[in-house]
Formats: structure tokens, C-alpha cells, sequence
């Protein structure tokens, strides 16, 4: 996209860099959106005589299907079920029943049983099946690294990890999320923007180039390249179309069930008091239900101050 750029304002060179994510807050043009859906090796499937998930698969068909898979003389595990909030967690609660936050941004819902269940199915795997990685392993290398080492046989993933997969050549694919034990299907929606540096010393180069992100022809790039789904509309069949060997598709046809990635006026205060108490629920120093009473109470004294 910036060599497109660049050959139409040549007087105007754009140079790519990784911004710290506490400095990328502020508004911006829409770049893309993700769902989360069930990536899966073909290859392992195969091997261990697992039929392919789809849309009917439940939490239970996820259970019976990772002990089978699971290999500990090959190095496989069935499934890597770390404690990522986005690709695992939030999904697991929502297709539980349960909630991370209120509709009114003012409670946190990490007191409700249901979200406890949704905690509990993804901790299972590596304390009480033993069929994940452990949280340790899945420091030592991500999640994601292992699916795409042909490690682990199932991942949930989102479709931003695409150009990884297909990079590695996996004979692999995508399913739906699996359906909670009440038949809820459920995947956390989020999306990127392009934004501009209040501080910045190009403030019209750099609007022209955010302005041209935003256009249809920078968003034909995003699809086609199979990079991510464009927030353009209409294009979401151009990046379906880029990988034809997986089922891309699955990602658009969740945007029925999908649910807005949890956020409040200052999502930050929350998060990271969140996440370290999920480390140590995965890392066996909290129980689940003990962590997640922890949580809503570091939520709802959060929420109160907004």
C-alpha cells in the first residue's frame, strides 16, 4: 500500500514502523475487522482418525476429539489453550452464557457462574485433560508458533493469523467456534484503525496517506494479499478469495453471533490487573473461581471511578 501511495504522491515517501500499543489510542480511520474461529491441522486429524470440526461441533465434541489427538511421544498436543483473552477466553465465556462486562459499562461479569464455566472449559485442557501445552510452554513459545510448527492440532485463532499459517504450508483449516453447553455460538468481534500522531510534523503528508488507507483501492491491497479483513465495505470476498485452501468464510458467516471486544472509558485500568490474575489462574497459583472474584472486584473498583 505505501509503494501505491508513493507512486501517486511521489513527493511523499511513507516509512512502515511498530508503534508501542499504550501510544496507538486515538481515533482513526477503520483498517479492518476479526473474528475468531477453530483452526485445525488436517494432517493430525488425519493421522489420528478425527473427523474435521464444523458447525455442529460442541464444547464436548472439542473434548472427545483433543484426547484423541493428543500425542506425547510425537511432541502433539491436542490442543493449545492459553489464557489470550481475544482469541480464547472472552469466547469461551460469551458461548458459556457469561459476560466480561455489563451493557452499562458498570459491572464486571466475572461473578456470574457462567462465566466461571467459560474459564473453567479452557483451563481443563491443561490441568485436567493435560491435552494444552502448559502455561509455561506457551510462554516459552506462543501458542500460534506451535499450531503453526504442527505441534498442536487446534487453535483458536483469529484471521489476522493467516499470512503465518499459510506461510508455513500447513495442511490445515478453519471451522466455527465450537457451541457452548447450551448450544451458544459466540466469537469476539474487534477491529484495527490507521491513525495519525497528534504530535506529528507532516500533518497533511500524513493525513493524505491515512486518507488513502481508507480508500477502496488501499483496501483492495488488504484483501487481496490475504493481509486481514478490510473494514471497506464489500471487500470482505476478496480476502475470502485470497486463500482459497481454507475456508475463509467462516470468519464472515461468525458476524452473525459475533459480540464487540469488551471495552469501557478506560479499558486500560481493568485489563492488565485482568490478565496478570489470569497468569496466575493458568499458572496454578489461583483457583478459578478465587481468580475470578479477584477480577470483578479489581473491575468493579475500576468501573466505579469512570
Amino acid at each position: 500500500m505505501a509503494d501505491a501511495f508513493h507512486a501517486a504522491h511521489p513527493d511523499i515517501t511513507i516509512d512502515i514502523q511498530l508503534t508501542p500499543n499504550a501510544d496507538y489510542w486515538q481515533y482513526g480511520m477503520p483498517k479492518d475487522f476479526d473474528t475468531v474461529g477453530l483452526w485445525y491441522n488436517k494432517k493430525l486429524f488425519d493421522a489420528a482418525g478425527v473427523k474435521y470440526p464444523d458447525a455442529t461441533w460442541t464444547w464436548q465434541n472439542v473434548i472427545d476429539a483433543v484426547q484423541k489427538l493428543t500425542d506425547p511421544g510425537k511432541g502433539v498436543w491436542g490442543i493449545a489453550s492459553p489464557d489470550w483473552t481475544q482469541e480464547n477466553l472472552f469466547n469461551t465465556i460469551l458461548q458459556a452464557g457469561g459476560s466480561i462486562i455489563g451493557a452499562d459499562k458498570k459491572k464486571s461479569g466475572f461473578d456470574d457462574p457462567k462465566t466461571l464455566a467459560g474459564l473453567q472449559y479452557a483451563l481443563d485442557f491443561v490441568t485436567k485433560y493435560k491435552v494444552s501445552p502448559t502455561a509455561q510452554q506457551m510462554t516459552d513459545t506462543q501458542p500460534d508458533q506451535l499450531f503453526a510448527s504442527g505441534k498442536a492440532a487446534m487453535f483458536a485463532d483469529g484471521d489476522y493469523d493467516l499470512p503465518e499459517y499459510k506461510a508455513a504450508g500447513l495442511d490445515a483449516d478453519v471451522a466455527p467456534l465450537p457451541a457452548g453447553p447450551d448450544g451458544k455460538h459466540a466469537t469476539v468481534i474487534n477491529g484495527l484503525a490507521n491513525v495519525v500522531y497528534a504530535k506529528t510534523k507532516h500533518p497533511a503528508a500524513a493525513w493524505e496517506w491515512v486518507e488513502y488507507l481508507g480508500s477502496k483501492e488501499a483496501n483492495e491491497i488488504q484483501a487481496k494479499t490475504g493481509t486481514v479483513i478490510p473494514a471497506y465495505n464489500g471487500l470482505s470476498a476478496d480476502w475470502v478469495a485470497s486463500a482459497p485452501q481454507y475456508h475463509l468464510q467462516t470468519f464472515i458467516d461468525q458476524l452473525d453471533v459475533a459480540v464487540p471486544y469488551p471495552v469501557s472509558k478506560n479499558t486500560a485500568a481493568w485489563t492488565k490487573p485482568m490478565q496478570d490474575t489470569l497468569d496466575q489462574i493458568w499458572g496454578g497459583k489461583l483457583d478459578v473461581q478465587t481468580g475470578a472474584k479477584q477480577i470483578a472486584d479489581q473491575m468493579n473498583a475500576a468501573l466505579a471511578k469512570e
